[in-house]
C-alpha cells in the first residue's frame, strides 16, 4: 500500500527504524507499507512552507506518480529536479522510478501554477503511458507549456491536464 498525505509533527516514528523529519510546517509525505501493514519506506516532500500530497498512484513501471501543491518558494526533490512557485500556491506532478526502492528517485516533476493557487487533487497514469492530473486553479492563466495554457472564467476553475510520458 502507498499512501499520500502531509504532516505538522516535528518527527514521526512510522516503526520499522523509519522515522519521517518534518523541514517546516506541513510538509507533504509519500509511506509505502507492505502487505502485513509495516512501513518499508517513507519521503518527506515539502521545504519551508505549506506543501501538501493529495493523490499517489502506482505506475506500470513500478513507480509512483504524485499529485499535490505546495506553497515553498521552492522544493529540491533530488537527483537535480526541483520545483519553483509562481504565485502562492503551486500544483505538482512528481514521478517517482521504483528502481532505486526504498530511496525512490525522482525522474521528472511539473510544477502547474501562475500568479495565484492550484492544487493538483487527483492523478493517474493513461494507458499511453502519460498521466492525468485534475484539480482547480485561481490564476488568470496558466502556461502549460508545449502551446497549452489555461484561461480562467471565474475566481476557481476546474482543470484535468493530459501529459505525455516525458512530461
Amino acid at each position: 500500500i502507498i499512501v499520500g498525505g502531509n504532516f505538522n509533527s516535528s518527527s514521526i516514528d512510522l516503526g520499522n527504524g523509519v522515522i519521517l523529519t518534518n523541514k517546516d510546517n506541513f510538509d507533504g509525505m509519500l509511506i509505502k507499507y507492505n502487505s502485513s501493514g509495516e512501513c518499508e519506506w517513507a519521503k518527506v516532500i515539502g521545504e519551508s512552507s505549506y506543501d501538501y500530497i493529495s493523490s499517489v498512484a502506482e505506475t506500470s513501471d513500478g513507480g509512483y506518480v504524485v499529485g499535490g501543491f505546495f506553497e515553498s518558494s521552492s522544493i529540491d526533490l533530488g537527483n537535480g529536479v526541483s520545483l519553483t512557485n509562481k504565485g502562492l500556491y503551486d500544483g505538482m506532478i512528481i514521478k517517482y522510478d521504483k528502481t532505486e526502492l526504498p530511496n525512490p528517485i525522482t525522474i521528472q516533476a511539473k510544477g502547474i501554477g501562475g500568479n495565484g493557487s492550484e492544487q493538483i487533487n487527483s492523478v493517474a497514469e493513461t494507458s499511453d503511458g502519460g498521466y492525468v492530473a485534475g484539480g482547480y486553479f485561481g490564476s488568470s492563466s496558466i502556461d502549460l507549456g508545449n502551446g497549452v495554457s489555461l484561461t480562467n472564467k471565474g475566481s476557481a476553475d476546474g482543470m484535468i491536464i493530459k501529459f505525455n510520458s516525458s512530461g
